[in-house]
């Protein structure tokens, strides 16, 4: 079961690094004018990378919580 987590974490990570090629390659074009909708684009991806991340900040403390295991009684 605890693998299942770890398989999440990494598809997460794997999606992570997906929006930001996708926000740099697409989105990156420095030698455009910046457009509003644009910035609003790059925007929403790197809030999207941000909340991503902390997800798999929170999905790796619970894996190496549960693979502790319970504290001696």
């Amino acid at each position: 079961m605890l693998w299942i987590g770890g398989l999440f974490a990494l598809a997460v990570i794997v999606l992570m690094v997906a929006v930001a090629l996708l926000r740099s390659r697409a989105l990156g074009d420095t030698a455009a004018p910046p457009r509003p909708a644009r910035e609003r684009l790059k925007g929403a991806l790197l809030y999207l990378n941000l909340e991503l991340g902390v997800l798999v900040l929170l999905l790796s403390g619970m894996s190496a919580a549960l693979a502790a295991g319970a504290p001696p009684v």
